[in-house]
Order: C-alpha cells, then sequence, then structure tokens
C-alpha cells in the first residue's frame, strides 16, 4: 500500500510538472507571436518614415538642381519660361 501512495505522488508531481510546462510553453508561445508583431510594426513605420524623408531629400535636390540651371541661363542671358502653379 504504501508503494501505492509513493506512486500515486509521484504520478501526481510528474502530471504537475507537464502541466506547468505546458503553460509556460503557451506562454512563451504568445510572448513571441507578440514580439513579432511588435517587430514587423517597428519595421512598417520605419518603412513609411524612410519614404518620407526620401521624398523630401528628392525634393530638395529638384529644387537645387532647378535653382542652378536658373542661374546658368540668366548668366548666358536667357530666361526659361516658368509654368503657373
Amino acid at each position: 500500500m504504501e508503494t501505492a501512495k509513493k506512486e500515486t505522488l509521484n504520478l501526481r508531481a510528474t502530471a504537475k510538472w507537464h502541466e506547468g510546462q505546458a503553460v509556460s510553453s503557451m506562454s512563451g508561445g504568445l510572448i513571441r507571436k507578440q514580439r513579432e508583431s511588435d517587430i514587423r510594426d517597428e519595421i512598417r513605420l520605419q518603412s513609411e518614415e524612410l519614404k518620407v524623408r526620401r521624398k523630401q531629400q528628392m525634393l530638395e535636390l529638384y529644387n537645387r538642381e532647378s535653382e542652378a540651371f536658373e542661374r546658368e541661363l540668366n548668366e548666358l542671358g536667357l530666361a526659361r519660361a516658368m509654368p503657373e502653379i
């Protein structure tokens, strides 16, 4: 009878350990999914920010080139027809 009690206690302890492992495994999976979601969001936001920055830099480049071209034409005594905005 004593061995049956020990065996039962051993089985309960083993079952409790497995339940704990299952819970921590599931919560670990949830944490991993949340981290992956956070990483995807961060990458998306950085991509959008980069697009805005590149667009602004291109606009500044076009404006500098346009001004330089206008100066060159003025030095030659020529004028460029500017479109009405």
